[in-house]
C-alpha cells in the first residue's frame, strides 16, 4: 500500500530522519511512502498538489513565522486540506516557540512538531498516519468508491450510497442517502465512473437500481429509499417493466 508524499521546504538532514523513520514504520504496517515531489519551490509544489486527487501526505517546514517563506509554507498547509479534507499535513517547526507561535495559524493540522521531535519520535507519529491511511483503504476495499471534486476539495464516495445522479447545466447532481454533491462535469462522462447498478431512466437522470423502493407506472415516478423522487421517461419504460418485474419474481421465489 501506497502513500504519495509532498515536501516543501524540508532541509537534507531532516529528509535523512524522516526517511529513516518512514522506513522502519513502513516494515510493520505494510504501508510506504512515495516521495512524489520535494521542492523549496513554492508553485512547483501547489503543481504537484493539484496533480492528485486521492489522499496524499504534506511535510512542511517553518523557521521563522515573520518570514514570507515560512507563512507560505502554512499556506500550502492549508491549501492540502482544501483540496482534499483527508490529506495528511505534518508542520515541523524549528524549536518549541515557533510550535506555538503556529498554533493559532493552523484549522486542521496532522501534527505540528519541532524537527527534533520529528526525528527523535517520528515513528510514533508516523505509525499513526499509516494505520489511519490503511483504514480508509480497508473502507474502501469494502464498497465502491469514486473522488468526486466539490468546488476547490475531494471527497471521497461511496456508490453503495449514491440514488442518482441528475444533470443540471454544465453541472451534475449525486444525490446520496444523506446529502447532495454538486461537480463540473457532464452526465455522459460521469456514468463512465458507474458500474452496471446504474442505469438511465431520463436523458437527465441516472439511478441507483438497487435503492429503488418502487416505480409508479401511472404518474411515471421511481420512488428512491431516501425518498427522493426521479422522473421516468417513457422511452424507458419498458426496460424499467422488465426490470421490476424480474426484481418482483426474485423475491417470491427468496420468500418460498
Amino acid at each position: 500500500m501506497i502513500l504519495p508524499a509532498v515536501l516543501y521546504r524540508v532541509s537534507d538532514t531532516l529528509f535523512d530522519q524522516i526517511m529513516k523513520s518512514f522506513q522502519t514504520v513502513s516494515d510493520e504496517t505494510g504501508v510506504y511512502l512515495r516521495v512524489e515531489m520535494r521542492t523549496d519551490r513554492y508553485q512547483d509544489a501547489v503543481k504537484a498538489l493539484d496533480a492528485h486527487s486521492d489522499i496524499l501526505l504534506l511535510i512542511t517546514c517553518i523557521d521563522d513565522l515573520k518570514e514570507q517563506e515560512s507563512l507560505r509554507a502554512l499556506q500550502m498547509g492549508r491549501l492540502a486540506i482544501q483540496h482534499n479534507r483527508d490529506h495528511y499535513v505534518i508542520y515541523s517547526a524549528k524549536d518549541n516557540r515557533t510550535m506555538v507561535g503556529m498554533a493559532s495559524y493552523c484549522t486542521r493540522p496532522a501534527a505540528i512538531v519541532t524537527d527534533a521531535i520529528l526525528g527523535a519520535q517520528g515513528a510514533r507519529l508516523i505509525k499513526d498516519i499509516f494505520n489511519d491511511y490503511r483504514s480508509i483503504h480497508k473502507q474502501e476495499d469494502e464498497g465502491v468508491w469514486i473522488s468526486v471534486k466539490e468546488k476547490s476539495s475531494i471527497r471521497r464516495v461511496n456508490l453503495d450510497e449514491v440514488c442518482a445522479v441528475t444533470a443540471a447545466n454544465k453541472m451534475i447532481e449525486i444525490h446520496t442517502l444523506r446529502d447532495v454533491i454538486v461537480t463540473y462535469d457532464s452526465l455522459e462522462n460521469f456514468s463512465g465512473k458507474l458500474d452496471d447498478r446504474f442505469v438511465r431512466c431520463h436523458r437527465s437522470s441516472i439511478i441507483n437500481t438497487r435503492l429503488i423502493q418502487r416505480v409508479d407506472f401511472q404518474t411515471m415516478t421511481i420512488h428512491m429509499m431516501s425518498g427522493m423522487e426521479i422522473p421516468l421517461a417513457r422511452s424507458f419504460r419498458q426496460t424499467f417493466h422488465g426490470m421490476m418485474a424480474q426484481k418482483d419474481a426474485s423475491k417470491k421465489e427468496g420468500e418460498a
